[in-house]
């Protein structure tokens, strides 16, 4: 982070938490985000740095709203300043369910996950944040789902494929891409798999990481 940004970010905070007692930044995601954890004499709160150039915290302020009042437990918004792009939000911890997953609880654990998915999936629009469809749906899936290639079989396998094995390759992900856009279409998280996922203090789950929702087919994030 930007010792500037830094320095911004301290100062505003201190406008809405007292007794600081220390400030510290975070592993951020694949993203412009960064995240600080602000500890107080009795407690600790996150502060999402969101630099306004390169990235919006409307759509994080929003979601989090319509997935609280559905029952989903998202980061409470304590206080926000869209403009310069800081929002103070409640901590979950470092717990994160990857983490804690084995072979001997995995299957109870991703039970779980159900749940919080069911209520995000029973929503066909959010209301304080609407979503834009996943359209150019044989596009766009056909573009994500090339992650496949590039990525798992040419990055980590090290594969390299015959022209006839790519051509079959392809063809199998534009019938799945065909099928998915024919599913029926609701909210979707996106990126909802286990480092999103934290097991907070109170043993519940708390989900992270829903700015990039959407309205797609409704088994997106459960195959996700």
């Amino acid at each position: 982070m930007e010792d500037r940004r830094l320095n911004d970010l301290s100062t505003w905070v201190t406008t809405h938490l007292e007794n600081i007692t220390q400030i510290t930044p975070l592993t951020g995601d694949a993203s412009f985000r960064r995240y600080v954890r602000i500890t107080t004499q009795d407690n600790s709160f996150i502060v999402m740095d969101a630099p306004p150039t390169k990235e919006s915290c409307r759509a994080f302020v929003g979601i989090a709203k319509d997935f609280r009042g559905i029952g989903v437990n998202t980061p409470d918004v304590i206080a926000q300043d869209i403009e310069r792009g800081f929002l103070l939000l409640t901590d979950f911890g470092d717990d994160l369910l990857n983490t804690a997953l084995t072979d001997d609880n995995a299957n109870q654990f991703y039970q779980r996950c159900f749940d919080p998915l069911i209520l995000i999936q029973q929503q066909q629009q959010l209301k304080h944040y609407p979503l834009v469809p996943y359209n150019n749906v044989i596009y766009t899936y056909y573009e994500e789902s090339s992650w496949f290639l590039t990525w798992y079989l040419q990055q980590y396998r090290q594969l390299s494929l015959s022209p006839k094995d790519l051509a079959t390759v392809e063809r199998e992900i534009h019938f799945i891409c065909a099928a998915m856009s024919r599913q029926p279409q609701t909210v979707i998280h996106r990126d909802y798999h286990s480092r999103n996922i934290m097991l907070t203090k109170e043993g519940d789950l708390g989900i992270l990481d829903f700015q990039d929702a959407v309205i797609g087919p409704i088994a997106y994030d459960l195959v996700s």
